[in-house]
């Protein structure tokens, strides 16, 4: 299950643009009609220390709360690895 976000204008007015995780059938219509996009250590590191926890707890990621944002995103990024 890939981590995106929405990028289309609406879609982020109604659900934000806060990464989530979508199943592979949905994650590449949304892809392909550009409503969304694949989300990347560069996007993880625009995020806020608490919205970084809230995405590893998504993809569980072993991090605890005082850890840096750096470690944050390279703990998400190695849960994300198939």
């Amino acid at each position: 299950m890939p981590l995106i976000r929405w990028t289309y204008e609406r879609d982020v007015r109604r659900h934000g643009d806060k990464p989530f995780h979508a199943s592979d059938l949905t994650a590449k219509w949304l892809l392909e009609q550009r409503r969304a996009e694949l989300v990347d250590a560069d996007v993880l590191e625009e995020l806020t220390k608490p919205e970084l926890a809230e995405v590893a707890e998504q993809v569980g990621a072993d991090v605890r709360q005082r850890d840096s944002k750096g470690h944050f995103v390279k703990a998400i990024a190695e849960a994300e690895e198939p």
